[in-house]
């Protein structure tokens, strides 16, 4: 038996999740290609590369994490019309919003805890900024185990709910579902492996492979496709 979307859902609000979706990750893409580097030789170097690029830093991880809860919401309705109450697409919502924590706590980490450390240690002796650089280690390995964890889980997500499309009758369900399953097994696969990092460039590999996922289901969602096809007879 199918599970219809309850007559009471609005199309108007698929719509506008769909083009949030989209617009969400034009954002994404955009904050990754002005994402700033702090470079050094040595820890007093890399401080005051923090403290240099603290603005700019703040401001593209402010809008990742954007990106990342409004993309969350706007899948929480994607989940709502292909029918939460479904093992597979309610685990799907239930994944993302792990893979969502991971994600705005290695951009928290990244973003502003270190900029933070950094600007406390701006013209400190060598023992603060020593400390400082042992600090900005830590943040550096707390954000790649954040962010790792928020991969696998996103990746699973998507996973999951790729295969729920590929349940689906439709074309652009198909594809969406056929993308959505090979991307998510080549990403949280590639980083396991070792295939990549999550420095800049790996990360923004990744918000760009993920980005047509998300642009896919988007349209869906906007052409009032989201909801689940009943099964043929």
């Amino acid at each position: 038996m199918s599970d219809p979307v309850p007559a009471t859902r609005s199309s108007g609000a698929a719509r506008f999740a769909g083009a949030a979706l989209i617009a969400t990750h034009v954002l994404a893409i955009g904050a990754m290609a002005h994402h700033p580097t702090a470079h050094g030789d040595t820890q007093a170097q890399v401080v005051d590369g923090f403290v240099q690029m603290q603005g700019l830093n703040t401001a593209v991880h402010a809008a990742m994490i954007a990106a990342v809860l409004a993309s969350w919401l706007a899948l929480a309705e994607f989940g709502a019309r292909r029918g939460a109450q479904r093992a597979l697409v309610r685990s799907a919502g239930l994944l993302y919003a792990a893979g969502t924590a991971g994600m705005v706590g290695a951009a928290l980490t990244n973003g502003f805890i270190a900029t933070r450390i950094a600007v406390a240690a701006q013209g400190g002796d060598a023992r603060t900024v020593e400390a400082a650089g042992d600090l900005l280690r830590l943040c550096w390995a707390a954000n790649q185990t954040l962010a790792g964890f928020g991969l696998y889980a996103i990746s699973a997500a998507i996973a999951l709910w790729s295969l729920d499309l590929l349940r689906d009758r439709r074309v652009l369900a198909l594809a969406a579902g056929g993308y959505g399953v090979a991307i998510a097994a080549a990403g949280a696969g590639g980083h396991a492996l070792g295939a990549y990092v999550l420095d800049v460039r790996g990360m923004a590999a990744v918000v760009l492979a993920h980005a047509v996922w998300y642009v896919l289901v988007g349209v869906l969602m906007w052409r009032g496709g989201a909801a689940r096809a009943a099964p043929a007879a």
